[in-house]
């Protein structure tokens, strides 16, 4: 039986993709206002694979930002920011991110449903700027505990995140379920570490796995963990 439900953070309660391209293009504006979509898809489609490289330990998450930023400003023959313009790009983006942050649609009404369910959120980036997202969002103070990586140190699918979403929620990982937009990362690393793993594949762009529950979208939670 579920008792609690576990969340992923960006792209699955909060449309991140959509709040990147946003702030990308906010502070990409004030260094060069000519630039456009296409030259600025260059940060969010990332094509030197600087956050992948993040997420398997090989740069820390400020690394692979200022790798991107670099690689901008040589691609589209930007000024070669010194240290401070790139740490003032930096800081307007992360602003702007935060600022672009929206919950999907479909949000509200299935933490309505859930409401009687100890909820929490593991996330691969560190708490403070997700707890920013959530406030902005409204989505504040719905979850009882929000475990960023710089909690459990060390990034999903390792086990660990998800034990220590368990161990805070008081419930036994067979007891939890976990949600997340990357099949691999969050719902085949949920179930490897014995949580009820679903994937929420809002695309709807592959076949449904044999090992892991798909869903479409959180409208369809509820129901599928038998609450409602």
């Amino acid at each position: 039986m579920i008792r609690a439900v576990l969340f992923d953070l960006d792209d699955t309660l909060i449309d991140t993709t959509s709040a990147i391209r946003t702030a990308a293009r906010s502070a990409t504006a004030e260094m060069a206002p000519s630039l456009d979509d296409e030259a600025c898809a260059t940060w969010w489609v990332d094509p030197g694979g600087y956050f992948a490289a993040y997420d398997r330990g090989e740069l820390s998450f400020a690394e692979q930002r200022e790798a991107r930023l670099v690689r901008l400003c040589s691609e589209h023959g930007l000024p070669d920011l010194d240290e401070a313009g790139r740490r003032r790009w930096l800081d307007h983006y992360e602003r702007a991110l935060v600022a672009a942050s929206r919950a999907f649609d479909d949000v509200p009404t299935c933490l309505r449903a859930l409401e009687a369910q100890p909820l929490g959120i593991v996330t691969n980036i560190a708490a403070a700027p997700q707890l920013a997202k959530l406030r902005t969002a409204g989505l504040d103070g719905v979850f009882e505990v929000v475990l960023g990586v710089d909690s459990f140190g060390v990034r999903k699918p390792s086990p660990e995140g998800f034990l220590a979403g368990c161990a805070a929620l008081g419930v036994q990982v067979t007891e939890a379920a976990y949600i997340g937009d990357l099949l691999d990362t969050d719902a085949r690393g949920a179930a490897a570490a014995g949580l009820c793993g679903i994937w929420l594949d809002r695309t709807g762009s592959a076949p449904t796995p044999p090992d892991v529950e798909r869903i479409r979208s959180l409208a369809e939670l509820p129901a599928l963990l038998g609450v409602g």
